[in-house]
């Protein structure tokens, strides 16, 4: 009897023993896939058939077709099935590790005997990121150790509707997009500014900000400025031929344009300048069909017009002028004089006539 009793005690400390390690085993299990699923990584598992029916609760080894089909990458799967303690209801979430495939861990909900996809967790390899994620630290893409919200290391690939419009080394964009637009083909539609940066030559490389305004009729986005390598920036053109060229009109209160030392026409009023006598501008226009020094309408309608060049220019013309029209102001007083004199000499023939 005695005999009985211990091997009774015996037998319970066994069966004790067993549960603890059963749940030890599981506990790891359930640590081990929490840890891992927080790994850096991302992926997305293959559809594979669902369930035929619910399974118990528990932890799954083999590939047994009557309990269990896993996510496919491996012949050998390890398997953890959380169902409610009420068998009539069949609602279980199951977690599934491949043992050939490292890292990687997948889970799906069963609900009324209707079996879901296998979805991969983001531990490793590639993934597919299904809603809206949310990351309330420093995002990382190519870099373990970001510094700034996004921090991206490599190119970065432009998409639109037809697919990928190039890859470049840099890409800004800011905006939204907007489905207020009627028909499929303006569905949807980006509406912001695309800064892109692309390398080449000082020429080549250039960091081009488009607009995109939306309507029906701006299926493209508009270059509105573009900066290149060799520092020119073109407003309404992608290749400006100066420090700034600008495609269209410029509307400003004040234009501020220096000069070099010695540009400025004040020499025409110095003492050994050479101004042409009036003859010999006379002459040149009659020849030209254009004042000396100052460029023919062809000229200007060919290469442009200089503003600074030009008003210097047209400076000068006036001070010349005001040197003739003192000249003229000289010989006017000495024509005065004179016809004074003339009529002095005048009224005293007259008096000699009277007498």
């Amino acid at each position: 009897m005695k005999k009985l009793g211990f091997l009774k005690r015996r037998y319970l400390l066994n069966r004790k023993e067993m549960e603890i390690r059963f749940i030890r085993i599981a506990a790891v299990f359930l640590i081990t896939a929490v840890s891992s699923a927080q790994q850096l990584g991302s992926g997305f598992a293959d559809n594979v058939p669902d369930l035929t029916q619910p399974i118990k609760s528990g932890i799954y080894e083999l590939n047994t077709t009557n309990y269990v089909n896993g996510d496919g990458s491996a012949s050998w799967y390890h398997l953890f099935v959380m169902r409610h303690s009420n068998q009539s209801n069949n609602h279980q979430l199951q977690l599934s590790s491949s043992y050939t495939e490292n890292d990687r861990l997948f889970f799906r909900k069963i609900a009324n005997t209707q079996g879901a996809v296998w979805n991969e967790l983001a531990t490793r390899g590639t993934n597919n990121f299904i809603g809206n994620q949310s990351v309330s630290g420093n995002l990382g893409v190519g870099t373990l150790n970001p510094v700034t919200k996004l921090s991206v290391v490599g190119g970065i690939s432009k998409l639109t509707e037809t697919g990928v419009d190039g890859i470049f080394d840099n890409l800004i964009k800011y905006g939204y997009k907007s489905d207020l637009e009627s028909g499929t083909s303006y569905t949807n539609r980006w509406h912001g500014i695309d800064a892109t940066i692309t390398a080449g030559t000082a020429e080549q490389n250039k960091l081009k900000f488009k607009l995109y305004s939306g309507g029906t009729g701006n299926l493209v986005p508009v270059d509105v400025m573009t900066l290149l390598g060799n520092g020119r920036v073109g407003i309404g053109t992608v290749n400006p031929d100066s420090k700034l060229t600008v495609a269209g009109n410029i509307h400003a209160q004040e234009v501020k344009v220096t000069a070099r030392a010695g540009e400025v026409p004040d020499y025409v009023f110095a003492n050994d300048y050479k101004l042409k006598s009036l003859e010999e501008v006379e002459s040149y226009i009659k020849q030209n069909s254009h004042l000396p020094e100052i460029p023919s309408a062809k000229e200007i309608e060919k290469n442009g017009l200089m503003l600074a060049e030009m008003n210097l220019s047209l400076l000068k013309k006036m001070e010349e002028m005001t040197l003739y029209m003192i000249e003229m102001k000289k010989e006017n007083l000495v024509m005065k004089e004179k016809q004074k004199q003339l009529e002095n000499t005048v009224q005293e023939l007259k008096k000699i006539v009277k007498q």
